[in-house]
């Protein structure tokens, strides 16, 4: 009876050991597979990617999406002088929660136009016209876009106000910044009932 539990006690300990060693191989194995871009062993990056490509796999993102971002939107927070703190829409669903808050400077250079909703009379003006260039246009695939409802206005800075909706465009890749100048200045067309 000692010997058959000494038997088992000596057979457990070698299996206990052999399966302990192979996890710490395969372990170890694995390790430069967990290692990023770059260098380093940074799990949250690695969790990160992960997460983008299975979104990539279901659909929700596009490879590469996002690589080059020149345009934000979002609406004012606060107006300060040459400045304006915009909360932007989110540009990816796993982006920096810290990028949500953009401030961007508006110089002599910078555009900014407010979108405006023609009248009822000019917008039946404009599309009359389309409809008269369509019948006599040779190109019969019906991709011609109609006339908008909408028309711009150049403003002034001054003429920015909190709450306002803006598309901010700007000639650098602002994925990645928190600050940046504007070039051009959109502010969306609101309805009274929205204000």
């Amino acid at each position: 009876m000692k010997k058959n539990f000494l038997t088992f006690l000596i057979t457990a300990a070698l299996f206990f050991l052999i399966g302990f060693l192979s996890c710490y191989f395969v372990f170890e194995s694995k390790k430069g597979e967990m290692q990023i871009a770059g260098g380093g062993n940074d799990n949250f990056q690695a969790g990160w990617n992960a997460a983008k490509e299975d979104l990539i796999k279901k659909g929700v993102m596009q490879p590469g999406e996002g690589e080059v971002v020149k345009e934000v939107m979002g609406k004012i927070e606060l107006i300060k002088g040459d400045s304006v703190t915009l909360k932007i829409n989110a540009l990816e669903p796993l982006s920096d929660p810290d990028l949500d808050i953009r401030n961007i400077s508006i110089n002599n250079d910078t555009k900014i136009y407010q979108i405006i909703k023609k009248d009822n009379k000019e917008y039946q003006e404009d599309l009359k016209q389309f409809q008269e260039e369509l019948a006599n246009s040779k190109d019969t695939s019906g991709q011609q876009p109609g006339p908008s409802e909408y028309k711009t206005a150049e403003i002034n800075k001054t003429d920015l106000k909190v709450g306002q909706v803006l598309i901010v465009n700007s000639g650098d890749n602002i994925k990645k910044l928190k600050s940046f100048t504007a070039e051009k200045i959109e502010v969306q067309y609101q309805p009274l009932a929205n204000l």
